[in-house]
């Protein structure tokens, strides 16, 4: 190499060393953000299939089911509004009235007669015969969601008949836009001791998210009296779906069979219920 090309040569290298440090110095510098969420946060809050166990703070809630029995001979009766109304007291804790004993809508069904009832005495013995008082804390944000479920109904306001509902509500994603549900709770009789006593329902269900406006699960529920269960237990089997028509309302649609492999079972005894969400 001559001398004129070797010192071109190094006199290019000194340059882009020298310039290397300046090119590093102008390199756009993203600062974290120490308030951002993590990936697992991010996971925690996103997603359809995570939905929240509880309403948001100061959110009002009215869901409004037509309970029609479907069960053979019985003609569309009876039929009845179990109408139900949730708050969301802060982030943990909402707080309601039911006509349904605390129905989480894609996991347990609703069962016709209770709230109001708009068939004859044949099928209901009184038009407005029942209310409860219900509560959902959540203790356990993120990505599996847990909370204590439970509250106070009246079975019956003549005679009045009052039961300690106690359980918890899971949640947890199987796959994208997938989860599974859990809603256990036990029934304490407190009054009427000889015909309102303990009760055990272990409801489980499978919620799919078709997209961010369709909800549809498949759900069983295995119950009945803790006193004699082998002899009066039920087990339903059945599906929900929900349709988002607005930010605001929500049409959703139910149909189970309410004793499909319980004690007497058989796929003549069905429930279907339609209705509407309204968040406020």
């Amino acid at each position: 190499m001559t001398k004129p090309r070797l010192m071109f040569c190094t006199s290019l290298l000194a340059s882009l060393f020298a310039a290397a440090p300046l090119a590093l110095a102008q390199e756009p510098v993203v600062p974290v953000d120490p308030t951002s969420p993590t990936p697992a946060e991010q996971l925690a809050m996103g997603g359809p299939e995570l939905t929240p166990l509880v309403l948001a703070p100061g959110k009002l809630e009215i869901r409004v089911p037509l309970a029609i029995g479907l069960s053979k001979g019985a003609g569309g009766k009876p039929l009845s509004l179990p109408v139900d109304v949730y708050y969301g007291v802060n982030e943990q804790l909402t707080l309601g009235v039911t006509h349904s004993y605390g129905v989480v809508q894609a996991v347990l069904p609703y069962r016709p007669g209770l709230g109001i009832c708009l068939s004859s005495e044949l099928y209901c013995a009184k038009v407005y015969d029942n209310i409860g008082f219900d509560a959902i804390f959540q203790f356990m944000p993120g990505v599996i969601q847990l909370a204590g479920h439970g509250g106070l109904d009246v079975l019956s306001f003549d005679p009045m008949m009052l039961s300690l509902r106690l359980g918890v509500l899971f949640q947890a994603p199987l796959a994208t836009n997938i989860a599974i549900m859990a809603d256990p709770r036990i029934w304490i009789g407190l009054t009427e001791r000889d015909f309102n006593k303990e009760a055990l329902w272990l409801p489980l269900a499978v919620q799919f998210w078709a997209n961010e406006m369709i909800r549809i699960s498949a759900r069983t529920n295995l119950g009945g009296p803790l006193e004699d269960f082998g002899d009066f237990y039920f087990g339903s089997l059945g599906a929900f779906a929900g349709f988002a028509l607005t930010d605001m309302i929500e049409a959703f649609v139910s149909f189970d069979f309410t004793n499909l492999y319980g004690k007497n079972s058989s796929a003549d005894f069905r429930a279907m219920v339609v209705g509407a969400n309204f968040s406020l």
